[in-house]
């Protein structure tokens, strides 16, 4: 009788151990459902391949979304959030994040703060001044001339989403700076 509940418990114990394995290693990726959002990467490597970007791992919500987001300038990548949206981002200081536009991962940066002595050669969010409603998505670290390889930041992706959202500020072309002169 003793053989019996032994056997039976470790078959229970099996079945357990095996539906958690099947559930972590065989579960859908993880759905992004905002049309707009930036997540924080988790376990982020910053020195792994641009091409690997759709296997690094986000984190479990978003940092920002379409609903944080009044507007974004297409010129100057250039936020405007609502009320105190830029706190959000204040003690991410060197972490990774991604911009998704669909669902679709379009770039990664970096959270950086100016008090670091390093230079940075991808994307940047400061993070040490973060008081007011605006964010700007750098192009590097202190300055674009820091840059590596092309600018991920004018995505179409992103651009095409955020103009079907109503959130997209366009530069102003000069005919039309022209026609509206007096």
């Amino acid at each position: 009788m003793k053989k019996q509940t032994s056997r039976a418990y470790w078959i229970s114990v099996s079945l357990l151990v095996l539906t958690f394995v099947i559930a972590t290693f065989c579960a859908e990726p993880q759905a992004i459902k905002h049309r707009f959002c930036i997540y924080q990467l988790k376990d982020f490597r910053w020195n792994e391949p641009p091409g690997k970007l759709a296997e690094v791992g986000l984190e479990d919500t978003p940092l920002l979304t379409e609903n944080d987001l009044v507007s974004y300038d297409w010129e100057t990548h250039t936020l405007t959030l609502t009320k105190g949206g830029g706190k959000t981002f204040a003690d991410k200081a060197k972490a990774g994040f991604v911009v998704i536009a669909d669902g679709q991962r379009c770039y990664r940066g970096r959270f950086w703060s100016s008090y670091l002595s390093s230079t940075c050669n991808q994307p940047v969010i400061l993070v040490n001044d973060l008081s007011g409603d605006t964010v700007q998505i750098q192009r590097a670290y202190p300055s674009a001339r820091f840059a590596s390889g092309d600018d991920p930041r004018p995505d179409e992706r992103i651009q095409r989403v955020l103009r079907e959202l109503g959130k997209l500020k366009e530069p102003v072309s000069a005919t039309e700076q022209k026609s509206t002169k007096p």
